[in-house]
């Protein structure tokens, strides 16, 4: 049966219509039949003690662990056969799409270099490269402090360590862990994915000679734990001990450590043995997860396990890797398993006169935003221990317990960890300086440095031989500030003297990077925004001076087209939700009739913070608006606003959703009929249910990857990640409020009989995070029930990979641009072929009535200007369209500035007169709002001021609605900013770029070492498990 051949195009405002088969945008073919999915109903009684009526599957049987039989793989061909059928007409678009975003790539990039040892290390893109090959050349002087002003010097020779093209030859799907280099900088590990499950497979290679010291592949001499690695790895100081973690085969649970002396040599094996590592470590808690990484210091490798809601931590220091009889020596306890208590830590390593310190943020069920405190590094560290606003503490309870290191025989007999869920009574104490925090049980050093705040989250920190860096969010907004340690090597007492790094777009994406040499005054960040490439700085903390290390390379992207915004949207219990957006100035109308892609996400306390994307590009050179909502349950608003979307308050991050969309509707940034919305993941079950409650909002929809099945999927423990995320989403199985919730909102579970937009679904057949058949059984279930027959609902599986797609550079590029010609083609399907857009400014901009409209709106304001040209609307109007030249506008300094009408620095929302002006009008309006809005961050800046961040805005904004006249009203609720002085921080908004060009590393197969500084440690084994990507 072929579909209704009528698209209604958001690029042009027109209905086009075609006869037969192939839609006015000719990149859709309409009459290919839709493939019969077979029903096979399974019924499916409540778990338990559960109260519910049973459930009927129809497509249970899509379901094959194995991922081999015959009936299922033939069904997810014809579906892919389908959907390539149906956006055939296409694939001239989707080759011009990919041309365009390889175009943008330059021809060869190198990541920013960085110390280590002897060598910089960096690594390489080339033209017709898929993958990255690693390098590194010789430091000209090793021994001279780092510098921010450093470069690596060209003329010395580059030493190739990995070329992964190579590596990659012979295989469909290719991912690469690590590399992880030896301290005598000889011997280098890394791990290889070919098959997109992320079971990795280990490898160990002699950079001098060449040789492979390991390979896991040969299970003639290695056993299957070297074929069952996480990506974790290690090396301890001898230069021969690495350390490493491997999962479950059934559940793919990183639940084992293990030591492995890489030197041995194979030739001296006795024929028929293997090799066998050493196993250190075994976490049989089916809740809880390991990981591995080594400290910046070098000092200690930590090991923490990690559930949901709950850490514990181990460490052992780097130097003492040989126990008796050349065994490596256990981990040593931390911190104790506190139910819902998690750490992050730094650790600053021994002096002669001083012990080494721990730098912890502790994250608590009453303190969720964390506090930071330093302790001494040992078996006694106080980590377990918190305090309030005044600094008083209560004394961990000694019950709490070590977590015991499991030796090889122990293995499996229990983590030796108490299951204590609070950290105990004890005596109240003050804080002290130096020891002053001891009890009688312990004289360990304990100080709280910043306490817990509603308003404040510490996302991270990182510690150098002579700074602490703090990286907050305060209320949305984050900022980095460096504080200077005491120079005898004592630990910090109080916070003092720090020295905030800031930004100047409305929202950004900000975070710390591999920071190098533990000896250094250097910080290094990473930021981003919609409408600014990813740039990394190296930032002196002494003296505040920063330098631009680099800025990712755009070929042919000029940053002042494009326009960014920070906007509020109230949802349905009064919560204003923050909503991100970018557009291309010249090409947008804003009033109702461009197009708009909505990205959410909201799980696991992930913040999908604004960054910029070179692929996005080509939609916004269409005239599409890119907007990401950023919807509770995620961590954008701190970890309160997570909590607030998780477990029983899940329905808040669709009914965030919902108001987003409706926002920009009624705001006239869009339209139902331009409205597109986009998740992958967790962010994919946003979506689904967004789209099943309201599917009039949206004319199309990906579901990329989709977790749609929740309810079936966390009643089963033996899929993977199902236990880990009882404590994210609730346990259906044994919680009747868990299983009532997760029913009321499960996308699988609420499809109903209902119009539903354009659906485009993704899986990976080898996906282990989110099984291939959830978005197989909602794409049938969706064609099963959906009303009408004007909407296309597709399936495309990746036969060869898993959760993040295809692998390359070409191959995730050219996944991008199928998805993009389907938004495209059902969205603006015009777009496709007035890419410059002149065409459309010769198009029908409205009908006859918009036109008596806009003549009648300007007929007024003339009036009003000539008979009163000192009311606010004509002021307004002068200021806008430059009627009294630009004398009269001069911004906060200006006389003529009407405090009444401030508009958050973001430019004036031009929104109020769009409903009656012509796009070259609105046009106009939008690029005098720009300007006046970088105006006003020059005059703030140059007078210490800064724009308010994101509690200003929830303050005001309420109070400040303004009405959009005509139907349909809507409130506007753009950031006013306070004019409040605060110390004036160091902006990152120039220097001179050292290093060469950029690319987005989302566009190609690389992944950081687990130990590097800059990411979240030991979080690489299954990070966020189905989040970003």
């Amino acid at each position: 049966m072929a579909l209704a051949s009528t698209l209604r195009c958001a690029s042009c405002r027109s209905t086009q219509q075609q006869s037969e088969g192939v839609c006015a945008g000719n990149g859709l073919d309409l009459s290919v039949p839709v493939p019969k999915t077979t029903k096979q109903s399974l019924t499916i009684n409540a778990p338990g003690t559960i109260d519910a009526p049973p459930r009927v599957d129809e497509y249970a049987w899509l379901r094959d662990d194995a991922r081999n039989n015959s009936a299922v793989l033939s069904h997810l061909q014809e579906e892919n056969a389908y959907a390539q059928a149906v956006l055939g007409p296409s694939l001239p678009l989707q080759q011009r799409l990919l041309q365009e975003m390889l175009a943008r790539v330059p021809a060869e990039e190198s990541s920013v270099p960085q110390r280590s040892g002897r060598h910089w290390y960096y690594s390489v893109h080339s033209a017709g490269m898929q993958y990255r090959r690693f390098c590194r050349r010789l430091l000209d002087d090793p021994g001279a402090a780092p510098s921010e002003h450093d470069g690596m010097n060209m003329t010395q020779p580059e030493d190739v360590l990995l070329d992964q093209d190579e590596l990659a030859r012979s295989h469909k799907y290719f991912d690469m862990a690590g590399p992880s280099v030896s301290m005598d900088e000889q011997l280098l590990a890394y791990a290889v994915d070919t098959a997109g499950n992320e079971v990795f497979t280990l490898y160990v290679l002699n950079l001098t000679s060449g040789i492979v010291r390991l390979d896991g592949g040969r299970e003639e001499l290695y056993p299957p734990e070297f074929r069952l690695c996480v990506g974790d790895m290690v090396w301890l100081n001898d230069n021969r001990t690495l350390l490493f973690t491997t999962l479950t085969e059934d559940t793919h649970r990183a639940d084992k450590v293990w030591s492995f002396d890489a030197m041995s040599d194979p030739s001296r094996l006795p024929h028929g043995l293997r090799f066998s590592p050493q196993l250190l470590y075994h976490e049989p808690d089916e809740a809880f997860h390991l990981g591995l990484w080594r400290s910046r210091s070098d000092a200690v490798v930590y090991l923490r396990g990690r559930s949901g809601t709950t850490h514990y931590l181990l460490y052992l220091p780097t130097d003492g890797s040989s126990g008796e009889g050349g065994n490596t020596a256990n981990f040593t306890s931390l911190a104790p398993k506190v139910h819902e208590q998690q750490y992050l830590v730094r650790d600053a390593p021994p002096r002669a006169d001083s012990p080494a310190y721990l730098y912890a943020v502790i994250y608590t069920a009453e303190q969720r935003n964390g506090q930071l405190v330093v302790v001494e590094l040992g078996p006694d560290a106080l980590l377990n221990a918190t305090a309030d606003s005044s600094g008083v503490r209560s004394a961990p309870n000694p019950g709490d317990g070590a977590a015991e290191a499991n030796s090889t025989s122990a293995a499996g007999d229990g983590d030796g960890v108490s299951d204590s869920e609070s950290s105990g009574g004890g005596e109240d104490v003050e804080q002290g300086g130096s020891g002053g925090g001891g009890t009688e049980a312990s004289h360990s050093y304990w100080a709280l440095l910043q306490a817990h705040s509603r308003e404040v989250e510490l996302v991270d920190i990182t510690v150098s031989s002579s700074h602490l860096a703090v990286l907050e969010r305060k209320n949305g907004t984050l900022v980095a500030t460096a504080y200077p340690l005491p120079k005898d090597g004592q630990p910090l007492a109080v916070l003092r003297n720090g020295l905030p790094f800031t930004f100047d777009a409305p929202s950004y994406s900000l975070e710390f990077g591999d920071q190098g040499p533990f000896a250094s005054d250097l910080l290094r960040v990473r930021y981003s925004s919609l409408t600014q490439p990813s740039s990394t700085y190296d930032i002196n903390m002494a003296s505040g001076n920063r330098v631009l290390k680099q800025q990712q390379e755009v070929l042919g992207f000029d940053g002042s087209q494009y326009l960014s915004r920070l906007l509020w949207a109230t949802s349905a219990d009064g919560a204003q939700v923050p909503i991100s957006l970018a557009y291309r100035g010249e090409l947008v109308r804003l009033d109702g009739s461009d197009p708009l892609l909505l990205e959410a996400y909201g799980a696991y306390g992930a913040s999908l913070d604004p960054q910029f994307s070179g692929a996005q590009l080509s939609l916004l050179d269409r005239g599409f608006i890119c907007a990401i909502a950023h919807v509770r349950g995620g961590g954008e608003l701190g970890r309160y606003w997570y909590q607030d979307g998780k477990l029983l308050a899940k329905n808040h991050t669709f009914d965030d959703a919902v108001a987003a969309a409706e926002f920009l509707i009624k705001s006239k940034y869009t339209s139902a009929e331009g409205l597109a919305m986009w998740g992958r993941s967790a962010g994919g079950l946003t979506v689904g249910a967004t789209v099943n409650r309201r599917p009039e909002l949206f004319k199309s929809a990906i579901l990329d990857v989709p977790f749609v099945d929740v309810l079936s999927t966390m009643s089963d423990p033996s899929l993977p990640l199902t236990v880990t995320e009882w404590e994210e989403w609730g346990d259906p199985t044994s919680d009747q409020a868990a299983f009532d919730n997760m029913l009321s909102y499960s996308p699988l579970d609420n499809v109903a009989a209902q119009p539903y937009p354009h659906l485009l679904l993704t899986g990976g057949l080898n996906d282990p995070r989110v099984s291939y058949w959830e978005p197989a059984k909602m794409a049938a279930k969706v064609r099963q029930l959906k009303t009408g027959n004007d909407s296309l609902v597709l399936l495309q599986t990746n036969m060869a990979a898993g959760h993040f797609a295809s692998s390359g550079l070409a191959g995730r590029l050219r996944d991008q641009a199928f998805k993009f010609a389907f938004l495209l083609q059902t969205v603006a399907p015009c777009a496709l072929v007035a890419d410059e857009h002149t065409e459309l400014a010769a198009r029908c901009r409205g009908c006859f009535a918009a036109l008596v409209g806009a003549a009648t709106t300007i007929a007024l304001v003339t009036l009003v200007m000539v008979l009163r040209p000192s009311s606010r609307i004509a002021r307004k109007w002068a200021r806008l369209n430059g009627w009294h030249g630009e004398g009269r506008r001069r911004g906060l300094s200006g006389e003529e500035e009407d405090d009444e009408e401030e508009d958050g620095g973001q430019g004036f929302d031009t929104r109020l007169y769009s409903a009656h002006m012509g796009a070259r009008g609105a046009t106009e309006v939008a690029e005098a709002a720009e300007e006046g809005r970088q105006r006003q961050l020059r005059q703030l800046q140059a007078q210490g001021l800064s724009l308010e961040s994101y509690d200003a805005v929830r303050d005001t904004v309420r109070d400040k609605l303004l009405p959009i006249p005509g139907p349909p009203s809507a409130a506007l609720s753009d950031a006013k900013p306070q004019k409040k002085r605060r110390p004036a921080p160091v902006t990152l908004d120039g220097g001179a770029a050292e290093g060469g060009a950029g690319i987005e590393l989302s566009q190609l197969n690389v992944r950081q070492s687990p130990g590097s500084a800059g990411t979240s440690p030991g979080l690489r084994s299954l990070p966020s498990p189905r989040g970003q990507d």
